[in-house]
């Protein structure tokens, strides 16, 4: 009974065994099967990875060309504003000279229209003075002329008074002669 025993044991060894076996063996193929579908998945995935990094691959080299090109942008744009800052501080610097220029020409303007005004000034200032010289001489000389007129007028009235009176006592004694007191009334009223 010990050999049955014993057989009948390693008859169930052999059956535990062989379940273990075939149960290993199934978790065996099922393990390969998902492996291989877990394979297939990082194929895949490894296949994108790829193509990600040849896309990146061409994006880098197109920032590389575009960086390329940006530099040699930046270095014209920076030689073009060397350029346009000299030719600024060029015109700035022939624009000082310009103002330099027409201040020195104004200065001189100034100068002699100031001059030319002074001259014109003293010229005015000098023919008043003879003007006011005529004016009085003139002045005077018509003073004597209407003191000597005044004179001849007064000479030509004292005499026209003294016709006058010689008149009207021509006329008092033609009337009182005459006998006509009314016409010596009439004349010494026209008279008076």
């Amino acid at each position: 009974m010990p050999l049955d025993h014993l057989q009948g044991r390693i008859a169930e060894t052999e059956k535990d065994v062989k379940a273990i076996q075939k149960d290993l063996s199934e978790r065996l193929i099922s393990r390969v099967a998902d492996n291989e579908r877990d394979v297939k998945v990082l194929e895949k995935e490894a296949e994108m990875q790829n193509r990600i990094f040849i896309k990146l691959e061409e994006t880098v080299q197109k920032i590389q060309d575009l960086t390329e090109s940006m530099h040699r942008l930046i270095s014209i744009h920076d030689e073009k504003i060397r350029v346009q800052e000299k030719s600024i501080e060029t015109y700035r610097n022939e624009m000082k000279d310009e103002m330099k220029e027409l201040e020195r020409r104004i200065s001189n303007e100034t100068l002699s229209l100031c001059q030319k005004i002074d001259r014109v000034e003293h010229a005015i200032l000098m023919r008043l003075a003879e003007m006011q010289k005529v004016w009085n001489t003139e002045k005077v000389a018509v003073q004597v002329q209407k003191e000597t007129f005044s004179d001849k007028v007064q000479t030509i009235k004292d005499k026209m008074e003294g016709y006058k009176w010689f008149i009207l006592g021509s006329i008092f004694a033609a009337g009182m002669l005459a006998g006509h007191a009314d016409l010596l009334g009439a004349v010494l009223h026209i008279f008076s």
